[in-house]
């Protein structure tokens, strides 16, 4: 709560010039009032008081709902910020927790931090919910007994007590007085998330993550089936055994964005549903995959790398083991861990399945007897680099794509050890009817129709990568108009 808590400032100004409350939340975003920056192309300063007061950030409006816009639906007064690209949030920082599923908050007990003329530092007060008003709103009877509801209490969290977590039950709008009495007006979580949504998928899509805006109808519902019903059977029978999965394919049909779209979609959803824990997995890309010399030297090799992925390069050493890796600050923090192995199918040969094999049945198994209380995912994507399935030619003839194949079928069947593995169906390219079927998915304009057309002329199928390329931008085209 107190990590969420952000304090709107001019621009420019050394002393504190304070202009409303606002507050983190998913994606880097800072939640306020559209009257409190006062223009949908300004640009104010914002800082996280109760956790980093040091620390300014320069930030331009994103969304902009001025007062009166849309009334009947509550999506007034309401402002998106985001900052410049040359400024960080502080990581002290946390994005706000909310109370989406939740919209009868009436009789509930709601505490505030705002900044009040003369309390630039802040200040709590409290409050209960007496009920919805027309237009959408909540109204909130002040605590007589607690510091007074003023102007610069605008854009501030209503935070509640909801299932032992503190979370955001709306965003304070407006303070009103009647016959000596104040009370708040906030907009409920649920209509914040009409804003919030769009451009959190937005936000997750710049970064690795862009495979949560493909549907599961993007030619990818066998990969999902293979993946979604390995994963949950193992969660369920024994959730701290590591996982294995094996992706293959063209390099170009986007194996890293659909990664994405498993952790970010089953492992969280399973996480939350089971532990109650709102965490996203942990991806970790491991630098290099060992080829070309002996098994020994490979396996050392390996085992390097993975420690690096956790301790930084600087950090390397000569031999490491899995209780190195298992030691590392960035490996304990976490829950749940992801470990993403790629494989130039161009430099596989006799080896490769037998080290495949060794990590899967002799390395990792040694995590199981550390009885850490984590689950870890480990995949392998084994890229070929023509588009027809060719592995390619890496300075010798490579093995034909066949031989792989079934070297893969045995590493899935093979049961010498107790870490269980799946191989998930190949990955081909996308064909038009599945991508149309997006547009309706996310309620896009059928005006762009035209330029997903476009991608398949002459062509009955395209590579996932153009593909998701292409949707990104009407995406974000789509979010701009919205």
């Amino acid at each position: 709560m107190n990590a969420s808590v952000a304090r709107i400032l001019a621009p420019g100004e050394k002393d504190l010039a304070v202009l409303g409350a606002g507050f983190l939340v998913e994606g880097g975003f800072v939640l306020t009032c559209a009257h409190v920056v006062g223009r949908a192309d300004a640009e104010v300063e914002l800082d996280f008081p109760l956790v980093a007061p040091e620390e300014r950030v320069r930030a331009k409006v994103r969304s902009f709902y001025p007062a009166g816009s849309l009334p009947g639906r509550g999506l007034e007064d309401i402002a998106l910020l985001e900052p410049f690209a040359d400024c960080a949030i502080p990581p002290e920082a946390r994005p706000a927790s909310f109370g989406f599923a939740k919209d009868d908050w009436d009789e509930r007990r709601v505490k505030m931090f705002g900044f009040p003329k003369g309390r630039e530092d802040g200040d709590w007060t409290r409050g209960t919910v007496a009920g919805a008003v027309a237009g959408g709103w909540r109204q909130i009877d002040h605590d007589p007994c607690g510091s007074e509801i003023a102007e610069g209490f605008s854009g501030a969290a209503a935070w509640v007590e909801e299932d032992g977590e503190t979370q955001a039950a709306g965003m304070i709008v407006a303070v009103h007085v009647r016959n000596g009495v104040k009370s708040a007006y906030m907009i409920p979580a649920r209509t914040l998330a009409t804003v919030l949504r769009p451009l959190h998928d937005l936000q997750k899509s710049k970064g690795r993550a862009a495979g949560d805006l493909i549907p599961k109808k993007c030619d990818r519902d066998d990969q999902d089936s293979d993946f979604s019903s390995f994963y949950y059977k193992w969660s369920v029978k024994d959730p701290f055994v590591p996982q294995f999965y094996i992706l293959h394919g063209w390099k170009k049909e986007a194996p890293y964005s659909l990664i994405e779209r498993f952790c970010f979609t089953y492992v969280k959803k399973l996480e939350n549903k089971k532990w109650r824990v709102n965490a996203n997995p942990d991806i970790r890309y491991v630098k290099a995959w060992p080829e070309r010399r002996d098994l020994k030297w490979r396996q050392a090799f390996l085992k390097r790398q993975l420690f690096c992925c956790f301790a930084g390069e600087e950090n390397a050493r000569p031999e490491c083991t899995l209780d190195d890796v298992c030691s590392t600050p960035d490996f304990k923090r976490r829950n749940k861990i992801v470990v993403v192995h790629n494989i130039d199918a161009s430099c596989w040969d006799g080896k490769t399945r037998k080290l495949i094999l060794w990590y899967k049945n002799e390395f990792w198994p040694l995590f199981m007897k550390r009885k850490q209380f984590k689950q870890v995912l480990v995949f392998f994507n084994v890229m070929y680099k023509d588009r027809d399935g060719k592995p390619g030619f890496f300075g010798r003839q490579a093995s034909p794509v066949a031989k792989i194949e079934r070297q893969l079928s045995q590493i899935e069947s093979d049961r010498g050890g107790r870490c269980p593995c799946k191989l998930i169906e190949r990955l081909r390219g996308v064909e038009e009817k599945h991508v149309l079927n997006w547009l309706l998915t996310h309620e896009i304009d059928r005006s762009h129709l035209k330029k997903l057309q476009e991608l398949f002329e002459n062509q009955a199928e395209v590579c996932m990568e153009i593909v998701e390329s292409k949707l990104l931008e009407i995406y974000k085209e789509h979010i701009r108009l919205a």
